[in-house]
């Protein structure tokens, strides 16, 4: 059988910020995006700023495609569905990497 590769981190408190961040209402959702575009007003002009460096390191996994394809139907529930998460305007990414390969190839 394929693996079972849980959509979550296995800490709490960092599943439940994703889980948060996926499934923001609307409203505070609309609000977190004014909030970062004017912190994006405050970063300096490249003219005026040539000595600070604001570089961002490179991102391997979208959490957000990453939840959304290894989310299982619940079995507990009397209509087994799937609660997909919907991205805002602010990306969700990682600089990690998920595992290719998990388990043994085979069982004896």
């Amino acid at each position: 059988p394929p693996p079972v590769i849980q959509p979550l981190p296995q800490n709490q408190s960092s599943a439940l910020v994703w889980l948060f961040y996926m499934h923001m209402p609307s409203l505070l959702r609309q609000l977190s995006r004014a909030s970062f575009l004017a912190q994006q007003l405050l970063l300096p002009v490249p003219e005026h700023g040539t000595d600070m460096d604001i570089s961002t390191p490179s991102f391997f996994t979208n959490l957000l495609q990453h939840y959304n394809h290894y989310q299982q139907p619940s079995q507990y529930l009397s209509t087994p569905c799937t609660s997909p998460g919907f991205g805002g305007h602010v990306l969700l990414l990682s600089c990690g990497s998920v595992p290719q390969k998990v388990g043994p190839d085979h069982v004896d």
